[in-house]
């Protein structure tokens, strides 16, 4: 029904508290052939960036390569006791590892929020993954500054 009014893009709030974005979206996908999905928007205080990648991987391969991802520092977290310090590099090094996971790089991360080990890798190959512009569908600058360190293979 999107697709026959001339939508483009399907959104799906992905609050805490609610149900999981994921599921209404890997619905549409099903139903849907043109319009690109994806939730709107996952937070990295209750998701690990690595937790994320893989829902945007399954999002990605049920949609055949059209999800794309909506990072927010979230809401209602003080409601269970999460913090929300440094939202901007939280943000930021969680574009940085899930482009990383989508484009197939196990090389691991270390950031100043984030650490990811060398070897850790999704266990399945996402349809963005050795396409040019892995993890393209992402967008998020990054805070000023030096970039953080990662290792090297």
């Amino acid at each position: 029904m999107a697709e026959r009014h001339g939508f483009d893009v399907l959104s799906v709030f992905g609050d805490l508290m609610y149900q999981p974005s994921l599921f209404p979206l890997l619905v549409a996908a099903r139903h849907t052939r043109r319009i690109r999905l994806g939730a709107a928007c996952l937070n990295p205080f209750t998701l690990h960036p690595v937790e994320v990648a893989g829902q945007v991987a399954a999002l990605d391969l049920a949609s055949h390569g059209r999800a794309y991802l909506g990072l927010a520092r979230g809401t209602w977290l003080q409601q269970v006791g999460v913090a929300q310090t440094r939202p901007l590099r939280r943000i930021a090094e969680t574009v940085q590892i899930v482009r990383r996971l989508l484009a197939g790089d196990d090389g691991g991360f270390v950031g100043r929020e984030f650490t990811v080990a060398p070897g850790t890798a999704l266990r399945y190959a996402p349809a963005r993954a050795g396409r040019a512009g892995a993890g393209g569908h992402l967008g998020a600058s990054r805070p000023p500054g030096p970039p953080p360190r990662s290792p090297t293979r």
